[in-house]
């Protein structure tokens, strides 16, 4: 758990807050945040292939998350996706 930094959440009432049992901040995914990460951990099983798809996907053809290296999915399975180098 220490290598987890940071928890993303679009409702507004949950940003902010604490996940349940640790010091990790629920913050907006916002220009700032993305920069700083190198893996995104997605803990979502419901919603997690349109997160995928619609945002996750979009942070990294913006540029929002630069320094993304891997995102990890785990609704129906532990799937490690690596993010090619952007830079060269």
């Amino acid at each position: 758990m220490k290598n987890i930094k940071i928890c993303f959440d679009l409702n507004p009432e949950k940003q902010g807050r604490y996940l349940q049992n640790s010091e990790i901040q629920i913050s907006s995914t916002n220009r700032c945040n993305l920069e700083k990460i190198d893996c995104i951990l997605m803990c979502m099983s419901l919603h997690e292939k349109k997160v995928f798809e619609n945002e996750i996907l979009d942070f990294i053809k913006s540029g929002l998350a630069p320094n993304l290296k891997a995102v990890i999915l785990t609704a129906k399975e532990i799937k490690l996706i690596k993010i090619e180098d952007r830079n060269g």
